[in-house]
């Protein structure tokens, strides 16, 4: 039986809310999910992780699906910038999650700024054993509302032809700038997890895929896997194709890797919390010192 507990976690002076979605029994691992910095809550855009959650559970694997501050029952102000990620909240998430449900391998799945956060976030996780990032467009930036830049852009859209040259000639000088801190960032983390990255056929892609080859012959034992998602070069998760590719990739990739528990030490297997077991379908505050809710 999946058991769910919606919690609000404390983090400084804001309260994150989340989900943490337990299996029956001991779970094999605790994957964190986060949706992108565009203001989706913590199921994500049509309730994709939702089904992901229940899925992994399913499967012996725990879950927390969070929302970005001031973002859904998340308090605080949201900010929409790849400059502001949260990365102290995911990892004071992850941190609570991991002692309530007592699982000792960590994972995480993100979209765009999620996908960037987790990026930052698992190298100081010693847990973590594998991600999946979605959608990184390491060329992305935020988008400037500066009135000279906007009206640049309508001008050059007007011109269908001589657009698109237009703008494959700015990725070629520009782009590898500005997806420099992302292919840093997947660096770091080349032989420290096993990597899926999901992307979507579009420019923004850069020279990823040109990166990961190389970044193959360099990871040792570990995976790292570079998939196209169908539906072209949208963005976003509209596709019922789509949805049920990501949905299907990231619950098969978690459960490739986490092993099962006969395959885990004694000393690493889950261990009980000190909290006390809390009701199914009541929201809890976590304490800040010790989880209150426990799977």
């Amino acid at each position: 039986m999946i058991r769910e507990y919606p919690v609000f976690v404390p983090s400084g002076e804001e309260r994150i809310a989340a989900v943490i979605a337990v299996p029956a029994g001991t779970p094999r691992g605790l994957v964190l999910l986060l949706p992108g910095g565009g203001g989706a809550t913590r199921s994500q855009r049509y309730g994709m992780y939702t089904k992901v959650a229940r899925g992994l559970a399913e499967r012996g694997i725990a879950s927390a699906r969070m929302e970005w501050r001031g973002i859904g029952e998340s308090t605080g102000l949201a900010r929409y910038s790849f400059k502001a990620l949260p990365v102290e909240d995911s990892t004071t998430v992850a941190r609570f999650a991991l002692r309530a449900t007592g699982a000792t391998l960590f994972g995480m799945a993100g979209n765009c700024g999620g996908a960037r956060t987790a990026l930052t976030v698992l190298p100081g996780m010693p847990e973590a054993r594998a991600a999946v990032l979605m959608m990184l467009k390491p060329r992305s930036i935020t988008r400037s509302q500066k009135p000279p830049v906007k009206r640049m852009k309508r001008w050059v859209k007007r011109i269908p032809w001589a657009g698109t040259l237009i703008r494959q000639a700015y990725w070629a000088l520009r782009g590898w700038r500005k997806g420099t801190p992302v292919y840093d960032g997947l660096r770091v983390l080349n032989g420290m997890s096993d990597l899926l990255l999901l992307e979507a056929g579009t420019v923004k892609v850069g020279k990823l895929p040109r990166l990961v080859a190389n970044l193959q012959t360099k990871n040792g034992q570990h995976r790292l896997e570079l998939r196209t998602m169908p539906g072209g070069a949208s963005r976003s998760f509209q596709s019922l194709e789509r949805q049920q590719f990501v949905i299907e990739s990231v619950v098969e990739w978690f459960d490739q890797l986490f092993p099962v528990m006969q395959d885990i030490p004694a000393h690493e297997r889950s261990r009980p919390s000190n909290g006390q077991p809390v009701p199914p379908r009541k929201t809890v505050l976590a304490s800040e010192a010790e989880p209150t809710a426990t799977g």
